[in-house]
């Protein structure tokens, strides 16, 4: 992935959210309503051993992600923006050191999305379909592996970009 360079926090943050967010948005709801007519499918043995487990796992994953995203956009990322105009204007910074907890709890957040979509891979076999697969599964693995793909480049470019760069401000030591 080739990191794009910003000029300020508040240019990166702005990238996540038209870029990431709204892909993930956008991506949640037509896996959530994949997943639902999938496990309405009517075959008992599917149903125990695949559709209910997996509508679960998508289920606690569309729960995790929305939790996620909106402490991102209503909470942490205000705080940036806050955080980067005080040092711009040489004030003194509100909430300075919240940003690093946040930061803290949201790594967290990561590695249990990241442990969710790992338990769907592994209860769907890596995405393979079964030979009584019921009609959209196929499409519902394909929008669960296309989510899966931009959450590892966003929360890569979450941990190993912006988050040191928030850091950075916090210590005063942002430019």
């Amino acid at each position: 992935m080739n990191t794009p360079s910003f000029k300020t926090l508040t240019e990166t943050l702005n990238y996540l959210e038209e870029r990431h967010h709204k892909i993930v948005h956008r991506g949640l709801r037509a896996m959530y309503d994949l997943v639902r007519e999938v496990a309405a499918w009517e075959d008992p043995n599917l149903q125990q051993q695949l559709l209910k487990p997996l509508f679960h796992f998508c289920k606690v994953l569309k729960l995790e992600l929305d939790h996620h995203m909106t402490m991102e956009e209503e909470i942490v990322f205000p705080l940036i923006r806050n955080l980067e105009t005080a040092q711009k204007a040489d004030l003194p910074p509100s909430g300075r050191g919240l940003a690093n907890y946040y930061l803290k709890h949201l790594v967290h957040e990561h590695e249990v999305i990241l442990h969710t979509l790992h338990q769907i891979r592994q209860l769907s076999a890596d995405y393979q379909l079964p030979f009584n697969a019921p009609p959209g599964l196929k499409e519902l693995y394909d929008q669960i592996r296309f989510l899966h793909s931009d959450l590892d480049e966003h929360l890569h470019f979450e941990s190993t970009y912006l988050f040191p760069q928030v850091d950075k401000l916090e210590a005063g030591k942002y430019e």
